[in-house]
């Protein structure tokens, strides 16, 4: 009986945690991280095999100052999660890990009941979960197949291990390598300049992307601007150049995070470009529905205390110092 936090949770857990140990005085003259980077810090540095001082050091050199206390909060939270019976993502892998390597009885019941197993995305995948991987697909009974491009390995900040791919053919020697070199979506021109781009890549598997599209199309253009506000700036100086020729339907800004389009939306404000923003907070994460995930999850696990604090902060006059004494 254990309930599982999102990261959300795990953030408001570690930030829980701090405000109850009263760690030693922090250096004032460089803030503390926040509960966000906390997670991130302690996640990354399970899922990256490296130690919290190793990863501070070479990553965030900045709160380097404060690595005694991140690293007492990385053993207070693990250890907080273990009497309430909560359970991070990272956990559920470590956990299915740890029992593979130890318990036959676990492991041969698993890899008798799958016979095939497939791995979407497999250039995003880190060590805990390569491990969980192998482990079940150990002997020749289970067939894998993974699917992945070692040229799109985008969240090594996430703990990802882009080698995972790379050295694919030695963990799995008897693999058939099929490249997908097709390409449905794009035009000539678009791959092309992909090709181009790959070709500079000495590491990984070569591969020249084709179509069957007969209209060459556009060459990209690349421009890098000094910050945000100019990248705006440039984004509509470009629609309205364009706008005789279009309708505003036509034109579509795609930001790697929700963050950079805030400064698109004000620059199409200010310059009366229409626009709908597409996208934003998920359903799951929307607060009004975390509240009522919050009643299910006492119900469920009555020790779950991120579940009360969060219950408790929505009476009236209750803030978040009471919330915490009373799920004391």
């Amino acid at each position: 009986r254990f309930t599982i936090l999102d990261t959300g949770d795990s953030e408001d857990a570690i930030d829980l945690i701090h405000k109850e140990k009263k760690y030693p005085a922090q250096i004032k003259s460089q803030a503390f991280p926040r509960k966000k980077t906390l997670q991130n810090i302690i996640s990354t540095s399970r899922n990256r095999r490296i130690h919290i001082r190793d990863l501070i050091e070479s990553n965030y050199p900045d709160i380097a100052v404060h690595i005694p206390i991140i690293e007492q909060s990385a053993i207070d939270f693990h250890e907080y999660k273990r009497a309430n019976h909560l359970y991070d993502f990272d956990d559920i892998i470590s956990q299915v890990v740890r029992h593979l390597k130890t318990n036959d009885t676990f492991r041969q019941m698993l890899q008798s009941q799958y016979r095939y197993i497939m791995v979407d995305e497999y250039q995003d995948t880190n060590i805990p979960q390569k491990q969980l991987i192998d482990l079940i697909c150990e002997p020749e009974s289970v067939s894998l197949m993974v699917v992945g491009d070692d040229n799109q390995s985008i969240y090594a900040f996430r703990g990802a291990n882009y080698e995972n791919i790379l050295l694919f053919g030695e963990t799995y020697p008897d693999a058939k390598l099929i490249k997908l070199e097709q390409n449905y979506r794009s035009t000539p021109a678009v791959l092309n300049y992909i090709n181009a781009l790959s070709a500079q890549i000495t590491l990984g598997y070569q591969k020249q992307l084709y179509s069957s599209v007969s209209i060459e199309g556009c060459k990209p253009v690349f421009s890098r601007l000094s910050d945000e506000t100019r990248e705006a700036k440039y984004i509509a100086d470009k629609i309205i150049e364009l706008k005789p020729d279009h309708d505003y339907n036509d034109f579509a800004v795609l930001c790697r995070t929700s963050f950079q389009s805030n400064y698109v939306q004000l620059e199409f404000m200010e310059r009366g470009i229409p626009f709908i923003v597409v996208g934003g907070i998920k359903f799951i994460e929307r607060r009004h529905i975390k509240d009522v995930l919050a009643f299910v999850k006492i119900l469920y696990n009555p020790n779950d205390t991120i579940a009360w604090h969060r219950i408790l902060t929505l009476f009236q006059g209750v803030g978040a110092v009471t919330a915490t004494r009373l799920t004391q």
